[in-house]
């Protein structure tokens, strides 16, 4: 029986869902960068908190914000932390 499809039933269509917040995910991904760079004493790493935070933040005004909220929260926390580092 022919169903209609030509390339023997293994193609698939591969589609982004609508519902991706790209800033709130790199913000997140990059405050988790930053405490694994806290946790493994790696000075430089611990640096892309600031901007994690501020990309979360602009990653804040757009849907989904899961990660977005995450990564703010994260990144700031790891910011006081680098600020209260470099102060002493």
């Amino acid at each position: 029986m022919h169903t209609g499809d030509d390339n023997g039933g293994t193609s698939r269509r591969c589609s982004v869902p609508e519902d991706r917040n790209r800033l709130g995910e790199t913000g997140f991904a990059l405050a988790l960068i930053a405490l694994i760079g806290i946790v493994c004493t790696l000075g430089p790493l611990v640096l892309l908190s600031i901007p994690a935070t501020l990309i979360s933040i602009v990653g804040m005004f757009r849907q989904p914000r899961g990660h977005a909220f995450c990564g703010m929260i994260l990144g700031t926390l790891l910011s006081l932390l680098v600020l209260e580092v470099l102060l002493d």
